[in-house]
C-alpha cells in the first residue's frame, strides 16, 4: 500500500496498476480468439446462394424478414424489395436480347424483370422506363458500312422495324431501314501501303461489276478482285530483299506469283515439287539452309531435310516386297534409314523396336486352316512363313502363330445345312476329309460333306 496525504488527511491508494497490465495481457489473446471464431463462422454462414436478385420495384414492406441468404429456403435468397428485405427466388433471364431503346419510351416501371413478362418477352429499357417487349431477332445479313454522313434522326430501333429484308443500321449519325450488304465474290488485293485518303466507295454495292470496295491503305475503292495464280510459293529463304516489289500475283509475269522472300515480296516461279519421296532423316545432319526447295537441286535430286537443315538428296525409291511381321522384340538400334541403306534385295524394316535391313518377305503358297479362337498355344514360334520348314506356313493357332501345314481347297461347293442340328466342329479345312468330301458348315458346327 502506499500513503498519500490531503487537505483532509492521510489516503490509503492500492498500488493495482502492474497487476492489471498482467490480467489485461492474459485475457486478450482469448478474446480476440473469440471473435476470430465469430467472424469466421459468420463468413461460413453467411455465404450467397448463386443467381441474382431481381430488380427491386421501389415500394416493398419496411421489414427486415431475412439478413442473407442462409435465412431463406430451397434457391430464395435475401433481397432488397425496396424498403426492407425479403426471401426472394432469384432472377433468371429469358432468351434472346432487348431490342435498342427508341429513347423516347413511356416513363414507367411495367416490369422490372423477365419474369413478369408473359410468353417469351422480356422486360427491356424503352428509353425512360421498362416495359414488356419482343426480344430483338436480327434478319439474315450485314449491315453496310456508314459513308458517316447520314440524318441524324432514329428512323427505326431494330430489324423488325423495317419492311421485307431490310435492316435497321446505322448511317453514321442515326438509324434507317437500309438494304442489307451483300459481298461479292472474291477477295480484295493487298494494299500497297500508300493510297489516297478518300473514301470512293462504302461497300461492293457501290463498285461496278464485279469490282469490290477495297482498302487502298489509307481510304476506300472500287478494286478488282484479286485472284490467285495456281502453284505455290516456295519456301522462304529467310534472307531475301527488303523490298515490296509487288503486292498480288496479278502484279507478276506470266506464272510467277507474288511470295515472300524472308523480308518482302517479289515475283518468284512457283514451287513445282519433284516426283519421289525424300528419305528419313538420320538425325543428325549439318544445319545449314543448301536449298530452299526442289528446284534447285540438280536432275532427279529434291531438297530434303537432313535432321537440322536441308540439303539436295537423291529422293527415296523402296524397293519391291513386303517387310516380315515384326517379332516385337529386335535391338534397339538404327541400322538403316530406308531400302537403300540395305544391300542387294533386303529391306529397311522395322523389328519391334529399331530397324534393320531384313529380307522381304514372300508367302509360300497355300491357306492357313481356319482354328477355333483359343485353341491354340498363347506362344509366338514364327513370325512369317520364312521360318516355317518345307511347304509349311506360318498361321493363327487360335491364340499366338505357329508352323502348320496349308490347306488345299477341294473343288465343289458345300451343300445348305439340313438335318439334326449338330453344334461341333468336326473338322476345320477340306484336308482333313476322306476322298473328296469337304469341310462344309453345319447348323451349328462343321463336318465332312459329299460336295454338290
Amino acid at each position: 500500500m502506499k500513503y498519500l496525504s490531503n487537505k483532509f488527511g492521510p489516503v490509503i491508494v492500492k498500488q493495482v496498476d502492474g497487476e492489471m497490465r498482467r490480467l489485461a495481457l492474459c485475457v486478450f489473446p482469448f478474446v480476440m480468439l473469440i471473435i476470430w471464431i465469430d467472424f469466421t463462422e459468420a463468413a461460413t454462414e453467411h455465404k450467397a446462394k448463386p443467381g441474382v436478385c431481381p430488380q427491386s420495384r421501389g415500394y416493398g414492406l419496411c421489414a427486415e424478414f431475412c439478413t442473407n441468404d442462409s435465412d431463406c429456403p430451397k434457391d430464395e435468397k435475401c433481397c432488397s424489395n425496396g424498403c426492407g428485405h425479403q426471401c426472394t427466388a432469384p432472377y433468371t433471364a429469358k432468351p434472346g436480347v432487348c431490342p435498342l431503346s427508341r429513347r423516347f419510351g413511356l416513363c414507367a416501371e411495367s416490369c422490372t424483370n423477365d419474369s413478369d413478362c408473359p410468353k417469351d418477352e422480356k422486360c427491356c429499357g424503352n428509353g425512360c422506363g421498362h416495359q414488356c417487349i419482343a426480344p430483338y431477332t436480327a434478319k439474315p445479313g450485314v449491315c453496310p458500312r456508314s459513308s458517316g454522313f447520314g440524318v441524324c434522326a432514329e428512323f427505326c430501333a431494330n430489324d423488325s422495324d423495317c419492311p421485307k429484308d431490310e435492316k435497321c443500321c446505322s448511317n453514321g449519325c442515326g438509324h434507317q431501314c437500309t438494304t442489307p450488304y451483300t459481298a461479292k465474290p472474291g477477295v480484295c488485293p493487298r494494299s500497297s501501303g500508300f493510297g489516297v485518303c478518300a473514301e470512293f466507295c462504302a461497300n461492293d454495292s457501290d463498285c461496278p461489276k464485279d469490282e469490290k470496295c477495297c482498302s487502298n491503305g489509307c481510304g476506300h475503292q472500287c478494286t478488282a478482285p484479286y485472284t490467285a495464280k495456281p502453284g505455290v510459293c516456295p519456301l522462304s529463304r529467310r534472307f531475301g530483299l527488303c523490298a515490296e516489289s509487288c503486292t498480288n500475283d496479278s502484279d507478276c509475269p506470266k506464272d510467277e506469283k507474288c511470295c515472300g522472300n524472308g523480308c518482302g515480296h517479289q515475283c518468284i516461279a512457283p514451287y513445282t515439287a519433284k516426283p519421289g519421296v525424300c528419305p528419313r532423316s538420320s538425325g543428325f545432319g549439318v544445319c545449314a539452309e543448301f536449298c530452299a526447295n526442289d528446284s534447285d537441286c540438280p536432275k532427279d535430286e529434291k531438297c530434303c531435310s537432313n535432321g537440322c537443315g536441308h540439303q539436295c538428296t537423291a529422293p527415296y525409291t523402296a524397293k519391291p516386297g513386303v517387310c516380315p511381321r515384326s517379332r516385337r522384340y529386335g535391338l534397339c538400334a538404327e541400322s538403316c534409314t530406308n531400302d537403300s541403306d540395305c544391300p542387294k534385295d533386303e529391306k529397311c524394316c522395322g523389328n519391334g523396336c529399331g530397324h534393320q535391313c531384313t529380307a522381304p518377305y514372300t508367302a509360300k503358297p497355300g491357306v492357313c486352316p481356319r482354328r477355333s479362337r483359343g485353341a491354340g498355344m498363347c506362344a509366338e514360334f514364327c513370325a512369317n512363313d520364312s521360318d516355317c520348314p518345307k511347304d509349311e506356313k506360318c498361321c493363327h493357332n487360335g491364340c499366338g502363330h505357329e508352323c502348320i501345314a496349308p490347306y488345299t481347297v477341294k473343288p465343289g461347293r458345300c451343300g445348305l445345312p439340313k438335318g439334326t442340328p449338330m453344334c461341333a466342329e468336326y473338322c476345320y479345312h477340306d484336308g482333313q476329309c476322306p476322298a473328296e468330301q469337304k469341310c462344309c458348315p453345319t447348323t451349328c458346327g462343321h463336318s465332312c460333306s459329299e460336295p454338290c
